[in-house]
């Protein structure tokens, strides 16, 4: 139920406490002690939106690994899947819990199941009939297209233009009315963000592609005779 070690001084010390009450929402571990239950109903209401906040502070601070790191943890408070389990857990409002680990005991990558097609589906949850739908769900995963082009405008300052356009089919039950995703150009060697940005879409425009375009300026020279 806690699949992260805590540090020494376990649940004897605030941190240790607040960590394993983490951990088990996260988990959707059933709590059965009354204190406990209230610590983890203040930890549901608030771990999502204290996390998204840390998120946003990392975005602004210009530090993209820490806030890659929270982003991923902000999304496993939101939606109750580790970053290490089956990303079709996201959707388990559309796949039974049966479904769900019959899959992840097949494997933990997604792009092996979309390299499937439904009769080899339905012989990963041992349910033949069940394949055209986990194939239905997989297309329902959400996931972009993107292309890019960088031009150099001066030697110090690089416009980059990026358009993206979903390739997957909306399922309002699962997707709610719109999705949003963070962009941010980064220099990954020096840990820094140039530029960062959002894009939503919404079930009324899955048909169309959004574009953002950033300029940035860089910390080397921008060498103008490329592409």
């Amino acid at each position: 139920l806690v699949p992260h070690a805590v540090r020494s001084g376990g649940v004897a010390t605030r941190e240790g406490k607040v960590n394993v009450l983490i951990q088990a929402y996260i988990s959707k571990a059933r709590l059965t002690s009354f204190s406990l239950t209230s610590d983890g109903n203040y930890v549901a209401s608030n771990l999502a939106r204290i996390l998204r906040a840390l998120f946003e502070l990392a975005l602004r601070r210009g530090a993209p690994g820490l806030a890659h790191t929270l982003l991923q943890l902000a999304i496993a408070a939101q939606r109750q899947v580790w970053p290490h389990q089956q990303p079709l857990r996201q959707m388990a409002s559309l796949l039974k819990d049966e479904t769900l680990y019959k899959l992840e005991q097949h494997t933990r990558s997604i792009d092996r199941l979309w390299e499937c097609d439904e009769g080899e589906l339905g012989e990963i949850v041992r349910h033949p009939g069940q394949g055209h739908h986990v194939r239905s769900v997989l297309d329902s995963f959400p996931g972009l297209a993107l292309e890019l082009s960088a031009s150099p405008i001066t030697r110090s300052v690089l416009q980059v233009r990026l358009s993206v356009w979903p390739e997957f089919r909306w399922h309002d039950r699962a997707h709610g009315g719109s999705m949003r995703w963070h962009v941010w150009v980064e220099d990954a060697n020096n840990e820094h963000i140039y530029n960062e940005g959002k894009i939503c879409l919404s079930h009324w425009r899955t048909d169309n592609r959004a574009g953002l375009g950033v300029t940035s300026k860089s910390r080397r020279s921008v060498d103008r005779s490329c592409p």
